[in-house]
């Protein structure tokens, strides 16, 4: 594939995705660390002592919620497609491929800026509750490895969905 085809290809994407549940994740990720925040000041029964034990209230997603939900997403992308006949791209002269991996590479992008919100607003509540030294790397380093773990489902969801329909 040229440079030109994939950039036409992830701008038509882009321009699909705009104004869909896919393109409002940075939002949820940041309503979602709110509800996190509040949930560790009301409901935490112990003092903070430490980041490791903030960065505690990230594993309910890491590990009971990531996967249904990226495989969700992946579902979510291939109705609205089904649903918008494709976009117009079944008429149009290009490959099937670069479709599928603009699609992919979109919305792969989509979901890290949803893990980068979900768990980088970790350092706002920690430095709120009085943590000095925030360990960036770390929480960073928990938001890359969310969002590589989610890839796998994700690519699931958008396969799975394309093969079995969504209706």
């Amino acid at each position: 594939f040229s440079g030109t085809v994939v950039a036409r290809t992830v701008g038509a994407e882009l321009v699909r995705s705009r104004r869909t549940v896919v393109a409002r994740l940075l939002a949820a990720g940041l309503i979602i660390s709110a509800f996190q925040g509040l949930g560790w000041a009301l409901l935490s029964t112990r003092s903070l002592e430490g980041w490791p034990q903030l960065l505690a209230w990230q594993s309910a997603y890491l590990t009971a919620l990531m996967v249904p939900f990226a495989a969700l997403l992946g579902v979510l992308v291939v109705r609205r497609e089904q649903r918008g006949r494709q976009g117009g791209t079944d008429w149009r002269p290009v490959s099937p491929l670069a479709v599928r991996g603009a699609r992919l590479g979109v919305t792969a992008f989509q979901l890290l800026l949803f893990h980068v919100s979900i768990t980088g607003p970790t350092l706002l509540w920690g430095r709120l509750a009085g943590l000095a030294h925030p360990p960036v790397g770390r929480i960073l380093a928990v938001a890359l490895l969310g969002w590589l773990l989610a890839l796998l489902p994700l690519a699931f969801g958008l396969f799975l969905a394309r093969r079995l329909g969504t209706t």
